[in-house]
């Protein structure tokens, strides 16, 4: 698959000062029995015209992805994925942190039932490109858990392992490679239950992960 408008994903794996969308909010995740379906656009929350078309799959020009860090930790990174020509192409970030683009499909969107701390968990793709949001205290004063963006045709199998095992899924879930196999695995029974768990857990129960 080509690599697809890495632009504003390029920018989110450089700046971790920008913010959240709208969609990205836990207030407005959804309970696990109302969960959003796979293909839905996070547009479609805010402006009902634009369910009307569901986003292509781009094949524009790739833009570079920005240079590997040398000490990613030194800039704010939980954890980073870089390929061998030494480019960024996924990053861990505090998730108060974490930038998600509008015209994304949202693939799984669940509210943890701990309405006082309001964990919840966002996955959503656009193109190749792979986001997902853990909130594991939405309810303090500076939201807390974990933010991933990256893309998924520039990131290794091991790589992506690696994001499943920092998400809370088990080492032995093959890696997810591709948009499709995300999409099979967030609207399957297994994906469903396991990624339900994950979204209710608070900040003390996820092994000092997302801090």
């Amino acid at each position: 698959m080509p690599r697809a408008r890495p632009a504003l994903l390029a920018a989110c794996l450089i700046s971790l000062s920008c913010t959240t969308t709208t969609q990205a909010d836990p207030q407005t995740a959804s309970k696990p029995d109302s969960r959003t379906d796979a293909g839905t656009e996070a547009a479609d929350l805010d402006d009902p015209a634009a369910s009307e078309t569901k986003p292509e799959r781009s094949s524009s020009p790739a833009a570079e992805l920005p240079e590997c860090p040398s000490d990613p930790a030194a800039k704010g990174m939980l954890a980073a994925y870089c390929t061998d020509a030494g480019e960024l192409a996924g990053v861990w970030v505090p998730v108060d942190t974490l930038q998600i683009p509008d015209d994304v499909e949202i693939i799984f969107n669940v509210q943890g039932p701990d309405t006082t701390r309001q964990p919840a968990l966002l996955i959503v793709l656009r193109d190749d490109e792979l986001y997902i949001r853990q909130v594991t205290c939405g309810a303090c004063r500076r939201v807390l858990g974990q933010g991933f963006a990256g893309q998924l045709s520039q990131l290794s199998p091991a790589q992506i392992g690696a994001v499943q095992v920092q998400l809370g899924l088990g080492p032995d879930l093959p890696a997810l490679t591709t948009p499709e196999q995300w999409v099979e695995f967030t609207s399957g029974p297994k994906g469903v239950a396991a990624l339900t768990t994950i979204a209710s857990k608070t900040e003390g129960e996820v092994d000092g992960r997302g801090r």
